[in-house]
């Protein structure tokens, strides 16, 4: 049975928020643009610490460690408020084995849980978070591709500006779960996907083709994410950039899902919102992962009922 829901206390100005790099390391090739989300944080307040081992070309098993203890050294702090990712990447589940069965590290995000932001690769840390410990995290930016990318703070109507924004009311003023193919068999941190609505996106750093997408939701549904779900919001794809594009995108998966009238599925109904701003989009929606929330095809509302966070 997983644990039961715990939230963080919302941010206040004066706490501190570490950075930290759990996939790709590129701290020390964009120094400035960290340095930019760094200014951008302490704008509003905050502090900031960027938990970061510099090193040249080191081994596999080194760089896994030294992310591990970056990590741990995050959640374990209690003078750090919010750990916030600088860039997704594809390795995090190089992590997944000691994190599964750190029980002491599970125990003190319970007792001492802080705000968690990242996206991309760092969907296994949303997952393991929510799965072993019960806290709500947030799918939403990360230091170098969004919040260090540009200062924004003098153009209130530019989609990073949103995004800022969108961050900050998501973190200090506050059930959808988000499905990564090759996550989802990892039984250990894999969620119940029963009665919950599935965000999805693609994102890669080329358009994926109509193919791969209709693989990637067959691999889902062969393995049971829509049986009873409550419903599915679908990340605007990256490269589909005319309606047209977007629209053959949409078939795919609805063709899978929709037109079906066999197996599992075929009983199984429930709203679809397709081209929503999460993920690799700009600009960028914050959501809170396991937070109450309602999609309604008649009212053509998307909507998160509960805060992510507590009052402080």
């Amino acid at each position: 049975m997983a644990p039961s829901s715990i939230l963080a206390k919302a941010l206040q100005p004066g706490d501190t928020i570490a950075f930290v790099s759990l996939s790709a390391r590129l701290n020390d090739i964009f120094p400035d643009t960290l340095a930019r989300a760094t200014s951008l944080f302490q704008s509003h307040g905050y502090k900031v610490r960027v938990l970061f081992t510099s090193r040249q070309d080191p081994d596999v098993q080194c760089g896994i460690a030294d992310r591990l203890g970056e990590l741990r050294e995050a959640m374990l702090d209690p003078d750090i408020a919010a750990v916030v990712c600088t860039i997704g990447g594809e390795t995090f589940t190089e992590l997944l084995p000691a994190l599964v069965v750190d029980a002491a590290l599970h125990a003190q995000v319970r007792a001492n849980p802080k705000v968690v932001v990242g996206y991309s690769d760092n969907t296994g840390l949303h997952w393991l978070l929510h799965t072993l410990t019960g806290l709500r995290t947030f799918y939403g930016p990360t230091a170098i591709p969004e919040l260090g990318t540009a200062d924004v703070r003098d153009d209130q109507e530019s989609p990073l500006t949103f995004c800022v924004n969108a961050l900050f009311k998501a973190v200090t003023k506050a059930e959808p779960l988000g499905a990564v193919v090759r996550l989802n068999g990892v039984h250990a941190i894999a969620p119940d996907w029963r009665d919950r609505i599935v965000f999805l996106e693609t994102a890669v750093s080329e358009a994926d083709d109509l193919g791969a997408v209709r693989t990637a939701f067959a691999d889902l549904i062969a393995q049971g994410v829509f049986d009873a779900a409550a419903g599915l919001v679908v990340g605007r794809p990256f490269g589909y950039d005319s309606k047209e594009a977007r629209e053959e995108y949409a078939q795919v998966i609805t063709s899978l899902l929709c037109d079906t009238h066999h197996g599992p599925l075929a009983g199984n109904r429930f709203p679809i919102l397709f081209n929503v701003d999460i993920g690799h989009t700009t600009p960028m929606v914050t959501l809170p992962i396991g937070a109450l929330a309602v999609l309604d095809s008649e009212t053509d509302e998307f909507a998160i009922l509960e805060a992510g966070v507590e009052s402080a």
